[in-house]
């Protein structure tokens, strides 16, 4: 598989997770999370380590957030997606710095925080 098409497929999922229909979004929120979606989106970073690839899948993690937990509980990950880093272990790294003056690491650091958060709710790691 190309980094198009799994562009692609991302867009399209994020695609209905953005439909009005709640009970659609709802149920493929369920599906995405029950199938280790969190693990495979880092796996889509790591394999195609693109600017593009890192805003299509924080976005499309802020959007499952928002189904799973309600309405804009996914915008610290819109807030940090240009910011945010795209390897698991240099967002780990981020969670250790102090800086309170830093906005762009506390806006990074929440984010990092929801995505672990609801990460745990669904037995992923």
């Amino acid at each position: 598989m190309d980094e198009e098409t799994v562009l692609g497929i991302l867009e399209t999922f994020h695609l209905i997770l953005l439909q009005d229909s709640n009970n659609q979004a709802a149920e493929l929120s369920e599906n995405l999370v029950s199938s280790n979606w969190f693990g495979l989106s880092f796996g889509c970073l790591g394999l195609f380590p693109i600017e593009k690839m890192k805003w299509r899948v924080y976005l499309m993690l802020s959007s499952l957030v928002d189904v799973l937990m309600g309405n804009d509980s996914g915008q610290p990950i819109r807030d940090a997606t240009l910011c945010i880093q795209s390897d698991p272990i240099d967002l780990l790294f981020l969670l250790g710095q102090k800086n309170s003056r830093n906005l762009e690491l506390c806006s990074c650091q929440s984010a990092i925080l929801l995505i672990l958060y609801t990460c745990s709710l669904y037995d992923e790691r």
